[in-house]
């Protein structure tokens, strides 16, 4: 079984589960995975969440909001000791950040700025395709993709 045949195998299980089955999961030749309904669906309905695989702060919300829950500050973040730039709501947030993505982009924004100087990494948040890509990375480095609830 191939890992694209496996991962829809996995998502069907997952389908299954849920009380009523209203989703099922293809694999199209041309087309990839696909999720296809068994009966037609409520107007507003839920039919799947999903966490995004990775995601990034808009350049001109750094310094404002949680980079983390991408909540507004009101006034008082917690800022990152090593970058200075990147801000959180709580160490809850903080915690989350770090187990989730930032572990690594904390230790190349600090060699960075070792590199290129203090100001380096915060022209880079401004960057948010570039941090992106770079969470995509470190996210498919570290965890399944498969992260289906319903």
């Amino acid at each position: 079984m191939d890992e694209g045949s496996s991962r829809a195998q996995s998502v069907q299980e997952a389908l299954s589960e849920a009380s009523d089955s209203l989703l099922r999961v293809e694999v199209r030749a041309g087309r990839g995975r696909c999720l296809v309904a068994e009966r037609p669906v409520r107007k507003g309905r839920v039919v799947l969440r999903e966490m995004p695989y990775a995601s990034v702060l808009n350049a001109n919300k750094v310094g404002t909001h949680c980079d983390y829950t991408f909540k507004p500050g009101g006034g008082k973040l917690l800022r990152c000791s090593r970058t200075k730039v990147v801000k959180y709501l709580d160490r809850e947030a903080q915690a989350g950040a770090w187990k989730a993505y930032f572990r690594d982009e904390c230790r190349v924004a600090s060699k960075m700025m070792e590199e290129k100087g203090e100001e380096f990494y915060s022209r880079l948040c401004m960057r948010s395709t570039l941090r992106l890509v770079c969470r995509m990375y470190w996210t498919r480095k570290a965890r399944s993709p498969l992260q289906w609830t319903l």
